[in-house]
């Protein structure tokens, strides 16, 4: 009998350790959750900026063209 209490004060030791493994893995998976939902804000601010500078960069392209034909004597 006392052997099997000892295995099952053993069993209930490492029941604990698991139980706290767990909740460790569980609160890194939370934080990893968090840290994708701020790369994905952060990349979607990004796409903003990335499309005003695709048209400020087609009105300068827009306007260079405008000064070369100018410049060739070509109307506009």
């Amino acid at each position: 009998i006392e052997n099997v209490d000892g295995k099952l004060d053993e069993q209930m030791e490492m029941s604990k350790l698991i139980r706290s493994e767990v909740n460790d893995v569980h609160g890194d998976l939370s934080q990893i959750g968090f840290d994708l939902d701020q790369l994905n804000r952060m990349v979607s601010g990004l796409d903003g900026k990335l499309l005003s500078l695709e048209g400020k960069q087609d009105l300068a392209n827009a306007g260079v063209m405008y000064l070369c034909n100018f410049i060739n004597g070509k109307t506009v």
